[in-house]
């Protein structure tokens, strides 16, 4: 019979008893804490298309983009509604329309599906506003 040789470590293994130990949750990623959601939109406020990401806190919305955020306070917004026809739509897809007391209008349109805008509307309506189909 061959012998079979093994590499061993220059260095006996030594038990670390004050070392973490990892479980499988460890490894987990962390999800966002409950009052803060995060989600792939697009939005116009009028004039331009811009797409980023969505925050929804407490207190309101926070688009991101690359031109900086855009921040809706749901204290400032007097009218949402959920808008399919052709000429509300952004890039063929329905939209949120969150109007505000002076006059101005924000589109978000959701890029994760359409599930995902009636979500964003529950998030208006546990404001306390109500949300037009």
């Amino acid at each position: 019979m061959s012998e079979s040789t093994r590499d061993e470590p220059s260095t006996p293994a030594v038990a670390q008893p004050d070392a973490p130990r990892r479980s499988s949750a460890d490894s987990a990623p962390a999800l966002l804490p409950p009052e803060v959601r995060s989600y792939a939109v697009v939005w116009s406020d009028g004039s331009d298309v811009c797409s980023g990401r969505l925050d929804v806190h407490r207190g309101g919305l926070d688009l991101h983009g690359r031109v900086g955020v855009l921040r809706l306070a749901f204290r400032d917004v007097n009218r949402a509604s959920i808008e399919r026809g052709r000429a509300d739509r952004l890039r063929g897809l329905p939209v949120l329309r969150l109007s505000g007391r002076g006059g101005t209008s924000v589109r978000i349109a959701s890029l994760q599906g359409p599930g995902v805008l009636h979500e964003l509307a529950g998030h208006v309506e546990s404001a306390g506003l109500t949300v037009a189909a």
